[in-house]
Parts: structure tokens; C-alpha cells; sequence
């Protein structure tokens, strides 16, 4: 309660490029900082015509949450929450998909409070029509037109690469190692 705030994220400072599809890009990609996500929906010039949300709630997180609400209930504004609860945001969205749980799918999470890495197991198949972010995005991706390989990795291929990463952080974290 206080607003002392103190990531972690810092402790693994490994760069995610090679997995993000920079030499996929014809330019480099836009950049904004969530925290402007307000003023971003509500300028007048160069409004945000789409917006797809996923690991995260803006409408309840972000300071001046008039402003985003006010953003995100704009009728001109197509949103996608990909989620597993009706968040805040979710019920402005036009489109809600529904999102697996950490039981639901298989990865590897860097901790934002602790200095450790993490492999998550599936314990149960994903319920009802629930998608992982992994999955979700890659049948976006094919829908789209997209058919490079990286788009048809499996989550456990992903993870590897991961954890081959070549960043002292990593030295001798290995999949054997982790389960």
C-alpha cells in the first residue's frame, strides 16, 4: 500500500529478439508504453483503430482510469481480450477468447518477485475452447497468411529455445534440471 514496487525482471535480462521475428518485420515494430494507453485511445489525431489484450487488465490497472475507460469504450475502437475471466477491460471488448490457465499448458515463467525461473507443466487439457497465448497467436498467424516454420512450434520447442539462450543467467539451466 505504500507504492514501493521492486521487479525482478531485471534479474533475467535476457534478450528476447531472437524469438520475437525481427527479420519477419519489413520495419520495426511500433512501440508504446502501456502505461500511455489512455491518451493513446482518446487523441484526436492518429487514434488507435484496433487494440488486442492479453496478460493484462488496463481498465483496472492503469492510473487515470477514466481516461482508458473513456478510451476503450470508444465505438470506433475494434477490441480483442484474449482472457480467462470477464476483466474489467474484457466487457469493453468486441471479441472475448477465451485463455487457458497455467494448469491448461505448458511453459516457462520468469518470476516477477523471486530471482527464479520456472517450468510449468500441463496437469489438464485446456477446458472448453480455451487457448493458449502460444496457440491463439499462431492460428492468428496462419489465418493470416503465415506459414514460416516458427509459427508452428510447439510450446516445449519454444522452451527450449529458451533455455538455450546464451546468457550467463542461463548457464546450466537445462529442461532435465528445471523438472
Amino acid at each position: 500500500g505504500g507504492g514501493v514496487y521492486c521487479p525482478t525482471s531485471t534479474v533475467f535480462p535476457v534478450d528476447f529478439e531472437p524469438l520475437e521475428g525481427a527479420p519477419m518485420r519489413p520495419a520495426p515494430a511500433a512501440a508504446y508504453n502501456m502505461l500511455d494507453l489512455g491518451r493513446l485511445l482518446t487523441r484526436a489525431d492518429r487514434p488507435i483503430a484496433s487494440l488486442y489484450v492479453f496478460n493484462g487488465n488496463p481498465a483496472a490497472v492503469l492510473y487515470n482510469q477514466s481516461v482508458v475507460r473513456r478510451g476503450l469504450a470508444r465505438d470506433d475502437l475494434f477490441t480483442v481480450v484474449h482472457e480467462r475471466y470477464l476483466t474489467d477491460t474484457a466487457r469493453f471488448a468486441d471479441v472475448v477468447l477465451p485463455a487457458t490457465t497455467q494448469f491448461e499448458h505448458d511453459d516457462v515463467l520468469f518470476s516477477y518477485y523471486h530471482p527464479s525461473l520456472l517450468l510449468n507443466r500441463q496437469a489438464i487439457a485446456p477446458v472448453g475452447d480455451a487457448r493458449s497465448n502460444l496457440d491463439t497467436f499462431a492460428a492468428l498467424a496462419h489465418a493470416l497468411g503465415f506459414d514460416e516454420p516458427c509459427f508452428r512450434r510447439t510450446a516445449s520447442e519454444v522452451i527450449d529455445e529458451v533455455l538455450a539462450m546464451d546468457h550467463p543467467v542461463l548457464a546450466g539451466v537445462t529442461r532435465a534440471r528445471l523438472e
